[in-house]
């Protein structure tokens, strides 16, 4: 009996906590009318706030709903680790990450292997990464360029450089408007590693036509270090 009255109090606990999520949605203009499944109204909310740059009711609100077995909680849990890596908790993102990856939606899983691969470059572990890369361009297309150029700098970071020639090609090729500039900027410091400097300096200066916000300062330091090094 005392379990069954646990699970009733842990029930109204989750319908009071729902209703206040309600009234919030409401208070942020979110259209609340209508709404057959509460938990993607809460997670509409935690991606208000997290808009707003509320990241601690953000975290709240995702964390509402990736606990407790909820259907939506992988797709919650995803949310709840681009929130904690925001904040610096890469632990608890990494182990967020860790449960979006058993979404039934392709997009959440191609998010979430992006995501924690990228943390387990940072702690060097590398094999696993380059696995979920592989996951994420198979999984959705929408990701698989982001997933190719990721792929591409861990190949460039362990040397397999022909690898990652051939994976930066591929999102070049493909002419995807975010991932082709930061493709060719960072085949372009390949080649200028390898001593290819005319092909270097093809692709800087295609970047730099690109007018690309965060690679084209990169790609005019390449150049430089180009004419430098012919200067000298």
């Amino acid at each position: 009996m005392a379990g069954w009255f646990g699970k009733r109090k842990r029930q109204r606990q989750q319908n009071a906590a729902l209703d206040a999520i309600m009234g919030a949605a409401q208070e942020r203009g979110i259209p609340t009318m209508r709404v057959d499944d509460p938990d993607e109204l809460a997670i509409s909310l935690g991606l208000a706030q997290q808009q707003q740059g509320n990241l601690a009711q953000a975290e709240e609100t995702f964390r509402l709903i990736a606990g407790d077995g909820r259907r939506a909680a992988p797709k919650a849990s995803f949310y709840l680790g681009v929130v904690q890596q925001d904040r610096g908790d890469l632990a608890g993102a990494q182990a967020s990450f860790r449960q979006a990856l058993t979404a039934s939606d392709p997009q959440v899983v191609a998010g979430a292997a992006v995501n924690l691969a990228s943390l387990l470059v940072e702690q060097h572990e590398v094999a696993e990464a380059e696995r979920l890369m592989c996951q994420a361009e198979t999984t959705c297309p929408p990701y698989a360029a982001r997933a190719r150029f990721n792929l591409g700098c861990l190949l460039a970071l362990q040397g397999r450089n022909q690898e990652a020639e051939a994976s930066f090609h591929w999102v070049i090729d493909g002419r995807d408007r975010d991932e082709a500039p930061g493709a060719m900027t960072h085949l372009a410091a390949l080649y200028f590693r390898t001593g290819r400097f005319e092909e270097s300096e093809r692709l800087y200066r295609q970047v730099l036509a690109s007018g690309h916000r965060e690679f084209t300062p990169l790609a005019a330091a390449g150049l430089a270090d180009i004419q430098g090094r012919r200067g000298s």
